[in-house]
């Protein structure tokens, strides 16, 4: 999978502006992940928003196992409990 990004200067400078990374996992249980940030069109801007882009992605990922996870336990633990299940 790959990111997908936009840039959007602002009006009056073409230096500074806000980026949007998007991530659609392959994981189609996590779904889709957006980041955001205005930088400063410099090397070590880009280099700063690629770095934090990824550590959220890594952080959003851990996030949504522990969802599909959780919904798993509930899942089953209410499909043994309900007796109308299978009928």
């Amino acid at each position: 999978m790959t990111w997908a990004i936009t840039v959007q200067y602002d009006t009056d400078q073409n230096d500074v502006g806000s980026v949007a990374a998007t991530w659609t996992d392959p994981n189609l249980g996590y779904g889709v992940f957006t980041y955001s940030e205005r930088i400063k069109a410099t090397a070590a801007g880009v280099n700063a928003f690629v770095a934090n882009a990824i550590a959220a992605r890594d952080t959003w990922q851990t996030k949504q196992q522990a969802n599909l996870s959780g919904a798993a336990v509930v899942l089953n633990k209410i499909n043994a409990a309900d007796p109308k299940v299978g009928v």
